[in-house]
């Protein structure tokens, strides 16, 4: 392990794929949410000028394409939002599909406009328990939304597990741990920026909550082990880094980078070099397994652990949400009777809060990956 030093000074550090703000609002997360949204897809020239930045040779009808979906999108949502939960899912769904669609408009074009587009993945009717539910991922929708997140391509057939998936939900994780279905695969973490004047150093620390439970893929970290170096913290220095209590200090582990960058607060422009190499490679090394958050009570952000320890493809929240509602939706449309047979069991009562509480996260993640800008809601 290496050694922590606690002669440096300590300051907030923001690691986030974009540019991170925080929003302060008397009115529900959701209703602001697409009032982001809809400055770009109902706002002509805003929109037409949204897709001209981004280099669309035709930005008029990427703009038309784009207010299409955004409405769909809500149009779906708020019908969702007034249905029981045992139908609302099949509505939730297409709200999503709308809005990856919208996504992929900015990115990829020619594959929304060009040709038919199936959904990317499918359900096989089955009437077994709860904790053999699986989809399976094909050409379509899914597989464009995962490699616009993760620039991979995810294998066809792969078979994703909904009682999996579910561990990728924060706005569950309490339910699912506490009913025994598994543990989860996102966990918190802290992040501040080391500051040593006297060697004229800066280098990033993090406090990562349950490290031990994401360590076992050892392949799909190495890019982290890679650049960052684990060190003995004791609870004087943690609390002094990160403002952390007692109780938090033994669920966290404590890591910093092998590599030191220059900082001189009289030299600016170095500094501000220096400090832009950092978060480069700062998120180079968590690219595949860091997911932002959107709420000012969580951590900094979120480590997420692969799919399986025997296939470590990167995963998370926004993909698991997306996958299970096309599941929940599924059964609506082709296998209802299976939803009423969990009645008065743990797997309807999980189902029921995940089709409640995630349709909010899911919307945000995906405004602020549409406009590619974190926004952090807290209520006035």
């Amino acid at each position: 392990m290496g050694t922590f030093q606690d002669l440096a000074f300590y300051e907030n550090f923001s690691i986030s794929m974009w540019p991170k703000n925080v929003l302060l609002t008397n009115q529900p997360f959701d209703d602001e949410t697409f009032a982001r949204l809809e400055y770009y897809s109902e706002v002509e020239n805003v929109g037409v000028e949204f897709f001209k930045n981004k280099g669309h040779s035709f930005p008029k009808r990427s703009f038309l394409l784009f207010q299409a979906f955004i409405r769909q999108a809500k149009t779906f949502y708020y019908g969702a939002k007034k249905l029981h939960y045992r139908a609302s899912s099949l509505l939730y769904y297409y709200s999503f599909l709308n809005l990856v669609k919208a996504r992929l408009v900015i990115s990829d074009v020619g594959a929304i406009t060009e040709k038919k587009m199936y959904h990317g993945l499918v359900y096989k009717r089955e009437n077994n328990l709860f904790s053999h539910q699986s989809i399976y991922t094909k050409d379509g929708v899914f597989r464009l939304f995962y490699k616009s997140i993760f620039g991979i391509d995810i294998p066809l057939n792969v078979k994703l597990k909904m009682v999996n998936l579910l561990a990728y939900c924060s706005d569950v994780l309490y339910e699912y741990e506490s009913g025994g279905f598994g543990e989860r695969k996102i966990f918190y973490t802290l992040a501040r920026l080391g500051i040593d004047p006297g060697k004229k150093e800066m280098w990033p620390i993090i406090a990562v909550s349950n490290f031990q439970k994401l360590s076992i893929y050892k392949k799909f970290l190495t890019p982290f082990f890679s650049y960052f170096e684990e060190v003995m913290v004791n609870f004087s220095q943690a609390s002094r880094a990160f403002n952390i209590e007692k109780s938090d200090y033994n669920a966290l582990s404590y890591f910093q980078s092998r590599k030191r960058y220059f900082h001189n607060k009289n030299k600016h422009e170095e500094t501000n070099k220096s400090f832009n190499s950092l978060k480069n490679d700062v998120n180079d090394s968590l690219k595949t397994i860091l997911q932002n958050v959107e709420y000012s009570t969580d951590g900094d952000f979120n480590l997420v652990a692969p799919l399986r320890k025997n296939f470590q493809l990167p995963f998370n929240e926004l993909l698991a949400i997306y996958s299970i509602m096309f599941y929940l939706g599924s059964l609506v449309r082709y296998n209802p009777g299976y939803i009423e047979k969990l009645l008065n069991s743990k797997d309807a009562w999980i189902i029921e809060r995940f089709v409640i509480s995630t349709p909010q996260t899911f919307l945000i993640q995906m405004a602020n990956y549409i406009l590619e800008e974190i926004i952090i809601y807290k209520h006035r």
